[in-house]
C-alpha cells in the first residue's frame, strides 16, 4: 500500500517526477499479488507522460494481463505517454471484446497505433452507438490523446456536444479541446459544466488547460474547484489559461 500511494502521489507531479521512472518500471518487473499495487504504477507513468517512454514497452505487456484494470490502465497511460506502439497492436485487438469502458481505449489506442480502416471503423462505432452513452463518452474523452483525428469523427463529436446525457457532451468536449478549435465557446462551457459534476471533472480541467489561454473565463471556476487531485489540475489548467 506504501508503494502504490507513493507511486500514485509522484506521478501527479507530472513530467517533474521523470527522475523516478526507472523505479517504477523495476516495480513492474517485481512479482505482486495485489493488482491495485501495478494499477497505481501503470498511472503514475501516465501521469509523468512522454518523459516516460522508457516505460513504453512494459505497458504493452500489460496490455496482456490476466486483469482487466491492468490492461485498461496500461491502454490509457501509453496514450498519456503519447507512444503506442505497433507491438501493442495484437494485444489492443484482443481487449476490444472486452466491457464498453474499457473496449473504448482500446480502441483510441489502436487507432493511435495505427490509421487503418479497421481501428476508424471501431471508433466510429462507438461514439455512435445509442443507448450505451458511457462507451460514447469515454471513447469520446480518448481521442484527446491522438494527433490527428479525422474529421468525420471530429464532426460526429461536434454533433455530441448536444446530447442529453451530460456525460456525453463531457466526453465530446475533452475529445475536441485545443486552441482555436470550432464550437471552442461551446467547448469550454461544456467543460466548465464538467468541472462541477460527473466522471470527467479532472479531465475537464486538464481539457481547459490544453486550450490555453482562450478559456481564460474558465478562471474563476478552476479557482473554485474542489478536491485533492482535482485541485491540482485546476491549478496547473489556471497557469495555462492566464498566460498572455
Amino acid at each position: 500500500m506504501i508503494r502504490e500511494v507513493a507511486a500514485f502521489r509522484l506521478g501527479l507531479f507530472g513530467p517533474a517526477a521523470s527522475n523516478a521512472v526507472p523505479t517504477l518500471i523495476n516495480l513492474l518487473k517485481e512479482p505482486t499479488s495485489y493488482n491495485g499495487d501495478k494499477g497505481r504504477v501503470i498511472q503514475a507513468l501516465g501521469f509523468i507522460g512522454a518523459p516516460a517512454q522508457h516505460a513504453v514497452p512494459f505497458l504493452v505487456d500489460s496490455l496482456s494481463d490476466s486483469n482487466q484494470w491492468i490492461q485498461m490502465t496500461a491502454a490509457y497511460s501509453l496514450l498519456q505517454i503519447g507512444t503506442v506502439p505497433v507491438t501493442a497492436i495484437p494485444a489492443l485487438k484482443r481487449n476490444l471484446s472486452d466491457p464498453g469502458h474499457i473496449a473504448a481505449l482500446m480502441a483510441v489506442a489502436l487507432l493511435a497505433a495505427e490509421q487503418s480502416p479497421e481501428a476508424h471503423s471501431r471508433v466510429e462505432s462507438m461514439l455512435t452507438s445509442r443507448g450505451d452513452g458511457n462507451t460514447q463518452a469515454h471513447v469520446a474523452a480518448a481521442l484527446t490523446f491522438v494527433k490527428d483525428v479525422p474529421d468525420n469523427l471530429k464532426a460526429i463529436l461536434r454533433r455530441m456536444l448536444q446530447d442529453e446525457d451530460a456525460s456525453v457532451p463531457q466526453g465530446a468536449a475533452i475529445g475536441l479541446a485545443k486552441p482555436h478549435a470550432d464550437n471552442l465557446d461551446q467547448i469550454i462551457q461544456v467543460l466548465v459544466e464538467g468541472l462541477k459534476q460527473g466522471q470527467f471533472q479532472i479531465r475537464c480541467a486538464q481539457a481547459l488547460g490544453k486550450i490555453g489561454p482562450e478559456a481564460a473565463s474558465a478562471g474563476p471556476k478552476l479557482e473554485q474547484a474542489k478536491g485533492y487531485v482535482l485541485g491540482i489540475a485546476a491549478r496547473e489548467a489556471q497557469a495555462k489559461v492566464s498566460k498572455p
